[in-house]
């Protein structure tokens, strides 16, 4: 049976089954990679007695004694992670059994979750694009317009790395942003305003109302195929004025703008939540933190690109 590689969040993602969406890669390019190997599986369920955890849109249930991640998602689909054999089952059980309803963005989760066990990692919620100076997180709250920003860059023609997390992984004395899966969400009247943008079909259809781009070889947006480093973060806030402008965060803001925008996975590990800790410290030791402020707007997008693109020249 043929066996499918994909890279993403810097390691090789291995299946038997063809995943729409994401981009093919060659043995050659595995090389020193980790492997992660994603399974259909009809596999047995965990007990009734499970003490299942629930948040609106996953519930877990953790197996310490046989390294074991169950989660469930609202569709009724089932994951089962191997933390040490970095394994992912998926058990369908909706109405559906197709890998096109199983989502680029529902796998990417599960990733997400398995590697946030074993590899020392810091996942944001954030967007992320390629600048010539290097890597560029965009945080901030939900509604901010992190994608929308991200697809700003996008059509001026700098590549992808994430949408909707971003993954920081220490590289000696680098901090890396490593790109994930080929995809970028937009709420429809973002949508509508990157129109002329072409995506490479087939898109994988509405997700949580946003509208869901594959971005591929043929498409006029174009995703990074490999880590850069972490040339600063950005804080993205709203303004009723009309100026766009750059303003320093540090200290307590600092450290509170970046912890309220960390990706709290499930970790069952001391050890991990110390690396967690250490490596959120060293980010914003090493990489410059900075608040962007901008109005509502369209309009205003292409001023909010100039001005950052100019505040990452600065050292």
């Amino acid at each position: 049976m043929r066996r499918y590689l994909y890279r993403a969040f810097g390691v090789c993602l291995e299946s038997r089954l063809r995943l729409p969406g994401l981009i093919p890669i060659s043995s050659w390019q595995t090389h020193g990679a980790r492997r992660v190997v994603f399974r259909r599986r009809n596999f047995r369920e965990p007990p009734p007695s499970a003490n299942w955890f629930y948040t609106p849109s996953w519930a877990y249930w953790v197996d310490p004694t046989r390294g074991l991640i169950f989660t469930r998602t609202a569709s009724s689909d089932l994951f089962r992670l191997h933390v040490k054999q970095q394994i992912i089952d998926w058990k369908p059980r909706g109405s559906h059994d197709s890998l096109s309803f199983m989502r680029i963005s529902l796998l990417s989760r599960m990733l997400e979750l398995l590697l946030a066990q074993r590899t020392p990692l810091l996942l944001l919620h954030a967007c992320a694009v390629v600048a010539p100076q290097g890597g560029v997180a965009f945080l901030g709250p939900s509604h901010v317009g992190k994608s929308t920003l991200s697809a700003a860059f996008l059509s001026r023609g700098f590549p992808l790395l994430n949408d909707d997390v971003a993954v920081i992984q220490p590289c000696r004395e680098k901090l890396l942003l490593q790109p994930g899966f080929p995809t970028i969400r937009l709420w429809p009247d973002s949508a509508d305003h990157f129109q002329g943008l072409r995506r490479e079909p087939p898109s994988t259809g509405p997700v949580a109302a946003k509208s869901e781009f594959t971005l591929g070889p043929r498409a006029s947006w174009s995703p990074q195929r490999g880590g850069v480093p972490l040339r600063a973060l950005y804080f993205l806030s709203r303004d009723q004025g009309k100026s766009v402008r750059v303003q320093p965060m540090a200290g307590l803001d600092a450290w509170m703008g970046l912890t309220r925008n960390t990706c709290h996975l499930i970790v069952h590990s001391r050890q991990r939540w110390r690396q967690s800790f250490e490596l959120t410290r060293d980010v914003l030791r090493k990489v410059p933190f900075r608040r962007l402020i901008f109005p509502s707007g369209f309009s205003h997008l292409p001023r909010v690109c100039e001005v950052a693109l100019q505040d990452l020249e600065n050292p």
